[in-house]
């Protein structure tokens, strides 16, 4: 019979292929042939990152090849040290492979290679993985709770500073007094919201950062929910209230205080004028001893007071000191004479 030549083929090609012929009297067509196209082992498997911690993980390796993979072959980076594990065959021309690999005490990254072999030969292009330490994330700081109700509470905390690689999943534990857990809330933020909760009633929440299957140490927040949503609201709507007396109290305090300092300083001040007024009464009434000059005692100064009717004269009382001189005194020999100190008290 006839023959079909196929030229410059890859693997694509390879499938089960009929073949049909056609005359005047019939058109038949075969039973169908399966085209194998042999090939060394490619690569099935994209480039991965894988972080571990404290846990084993598992590695694998998926790679395409006719004849099928005599062995799969693994290294770390750039060394000497081959390992060989067996393939587990998915079908007729792709098989897998898996490795187990350990937390190393180093502390740098690493790169497993894989790769396989068959009869046309070994692969040429790789498998690549990446095995990154993952480091324990940081816990999260400054949990606040917030829009606390009777049955429902609302919790955020602030992320750590420290960068992150990979996919962060914050979890919230709720647990009763009893360390019985109550509801598990998971978020793509350090947010929750948190309902159907008892009122009246002391919960313990622990808040956890994971990084893939690495988890933080928790946070612990402890709240409370109020007795009933009525009473909150009254609470609330009474704060104005409550500010409102506590401001009016605070300004008819003071102005208490500025009435009393008034009447105070107005009382000093009335005070002040009553004793200036009644030292100004007393000056006036007071006798000018310095602006008078007393006369000597004569005789007919006794005889004026013994008989009021009679008025001294200056004159006749010089004439008698002076021995009747005809010159009459000036004013300021008049000044001259002064009675002595004790008719001074008299007078």
């Amino acid at each position: 019979g006839d023959s079909l030549v196929l030229q410059n083929v890859d693997r694509r090609r390879a499938g089960r292929y009929r073949c049909a012929a056609v005359n005047s009297l019939a058109a038949v067509t075969s039973d169908p042939v399966r085209l194998n196209i042999r090939y060394q082992p490619e690569c099935q498997t994209a480039p991965t990152t894988f972080f571990i911690y404290d846990r084993p993980i598992n590695i694998t390796c998926t790679v395409a090849s006719y004849p099928p993979v005599t062995s799969v072959l693994w290294r770390w980076n750039s060394s000497d040290n081959v390992l060989s594990t067996q393939p587990i065959t998915d079908n007729y021309d792709q098989v897998t492979a898996q490795l187990t690999v350990h937390p190393s005490k180093s502390k740098e990254d690493r790169i497993l290679s894989c790769w396989a072999e068959n009869e046309m030969g070994e692969q040429t292009t790789l498998c690549k993985f990446s095995v990154k330490l993952a480091k324990m994330p940081a816990p999260l700081s400054s949990c606040r709770l917030a829009n606390i109700t009777a049955s429902s509470l609302s919790l955020t905390c602030e992320r750590p500073d420290t960068p992150v690689i990979g996919t962060t999943m914050y979890r919230a534990e709720v647990y009763l007094d009893n360390d019985t857990l109550f509801a598990n809330v998971t978020s793509p933020r350090p947010s929750f919201n948190v309902s159907r909760l008892d009122a009246d009633t002391s919960y313990q929440i622990k808040v956890y950062v994971s990084h893939g299957p690495v988890t933080s140490q928790p946070v612990l927040v402890s709240g409370y929910t109020s007795r009933t949503q009525r009473r909150e609201q009254e609470n609330i709507s009474s704060e104005p209230g409550n500010m409102s007396a506590i401001l009016g109290g605070i300004i008819l305090s003071l102005g208490i205080v500025v009435l009393a300092v008034w009447a105070q300083r107005s009382c000093m001040r009335r005070g002040r004028r009553r004793r200036e007024s009644l030292d100004t009464q007393d000056t006036n009434n007071k006798p000018a001893s310095t602006e008078t000059t007393p006369l000597p005692t004569t005789p007919s100064t006794a005889l004026g007071d013994s008989n009021p009717d009679i008025v001294p004269n200056i004159e006749e009382t010089y004439n008698l000191l002076t021995g009747n001189q005809s010159k009459p005194p000036t004013p300021s020999e008049v000044s001259m004479f002064s009675l002595p100190e004790t008719e001074k008290e008299y007078t």
